[in-house]
């Protein structure tokens, strides 16, 4: 398994709930406003392919594979420090 950190701007059609519904299905951790910490068993081209099916052509999607244990946050939203301790 490893963390990634996910993060997106979505343009003109801003469907946010099909990719905040997915992020929920997979038990990601919502860090910051479109920032979500995720823990999968998938390579980093196997999860920007799967979330560009919750996106439409002209967003933008960042996917960065991270080291958990050097992950340090500045007042993130509520669960967060939780959730990467669990995930640790």
């Amino acid at each position: 398994m490893a963390i990634y950190a996910i993060t997106y701007d979505l343009n003109k059609d801003k469907n946010y709930q099909k990719l905040w519904d997915e992020f929920k299905k997979l038990d990601a951790c919502k860090a910051a406003r479109s920032f979500y910490l995720v823990n999968l068993n998938n390579s980093t081209s196997d999860v920007i392919a799967h979330f560009q099916g919750f996106i439409d052509k002209d967003d933008i999607l960042i996917v960065v594979k991270t080291t958990i244990h050097d992950i340090k946050t500045y007042r993130p939203l509520k669960g967060t420090g939780a959730w990467i301790k669990e995930n640790s």
